[in-house]
């Protein structure tokens, strides 16, 4: 083999193992590049799966990594039981490794470290001391539907308040108290 043979071949080697590495995770879990779409109230973004092209997804304990550009976030979708789905950030609170499903254990571990989670993301065992941030999923007959807070929005207070001039007269001792 000569010298430009060998470095197309090498060239295309590394390319696959790149390419490859982009559509499955080291964990095994296939990551899939997303895209929200905003809700009428624009507090939420959406990043809706399509059942039928997720195929991973379909059975209990499947898993999808989303790579959700548009709001730099890493999230972990997984396929708990029947009609139930939960979503996950994918990075370890701890160091930031990326952290698995653990269908046995109905939880999340991180394989760095050690840290373990529940199904809605709270920390179980350490060295992590906070939860993951955990998403709201919904499910209809074609989609699974990732809610994801958009940054600087919060949605609107909850509690008793019957006008704008009680919200305006309240202390911030009050909204602590609604929350």
């Amino acid at each position: 083999m000569d010298r430009r043979s060998f470095l197309q071949t090498a060239c295309l080697g590394t390319l696959g193992i790149v390419v490859g590495n982009s559509l499955i995770d080291l964990n095994g879990v296939a990551t899939l590049r997303a895209s929200s779409r905003t809700t009428k109230t624009g507090q939420f973004k959406e990043i809706p799966l399509r059942i039928e092209d997720t195929p991973d997804l379909k059975p209990i304990g499947g898993a999808y990594h989303l790579e959700i550009e548009d709001l730099e976030k890493n999230i972990l979708v997984v396929h708990v039981s029947e009609n139930k789905y939960v979503a996950v950030d994918i990075k370890c609170t701890h160091k930031g490794c990326d952290v698995e499903y653990k269908k046995e254990d109905k939880g999340f571990v991180c394989p760095c470290h050690g840290s373990e989670y529940d199904l809605s993301g709270e920390v179980v065992k350490g060295p992590s001391k906070t939860a993951l941030q955990s998403y709201r999923v919904t499910v209809t007959d074609e989609e699974i539907i990732v809610h994801v807070p958009v940054p600087g929005e919060s949605p609107a207070p909850t509690g008793k308040v019957t006008s704008m001039d009680s919200l305006k007269q309240m202390t911030p001792k009050d909204t602590m108290k609604m929350k």
